[in-house]
């Protein structure tokens, strides 16, 4: 494992915010779930929980990680580098999808209004 730089700071701290947001999103869903539902509470939960992971992940993996790879003797080292690089993006694409899906399935539908009378001088 490689030692410690400073520099590396600036691939950590980023990450670390964004995985201290995600946490922040999912205690506020489950404390907010009589509200939201189960359905919304569910996927906002395991999107932050699978976002989290990959951003401590990718913070290791940028870190250090990367760092093994190109400093080992290997031939496929530019490949496990794209291919890690995929799954990487493969697991922003679930997460950010399930935050998608968890506003879609919790939006309400205006309520119909039937027999509805028209106010004296409305515009409408």
């Amino acid at each position: 494992m490689e030692t410690f730089e400073l520099s590396m700071l600036g691939v950590m701290v980023p990450q670390a915010v964004n995985a201290l947001v995600l946490i922040a999103v999912g205690i506020a869903a489950l404390m907010m779930r009589a509200r939201l539902g189960s359905t919304v509470t569910a996927l906002t939960v395991a999107a932050a929980a699978i976002g989290t992971l990959g951003f401590l992940a990718n913070a290791w993996w940028q870190s250090f990680g990367i760092r093994s790879v190109i400093m080992g003797d290997g031939e496929g080292r530019y490949t496990l580098i794209s291919i890690v690089g995929l799954v990487f993006w493969l697991v922003h694409l679930v997460w950010t999808s399930l935050l998608i899906a968890a506003v879609f399935v919790g939006r309400r539908r205006p309520p119909v209004v039937e027999n509805a009378v028209m106010a004296p001088g409305s515009p409408l």
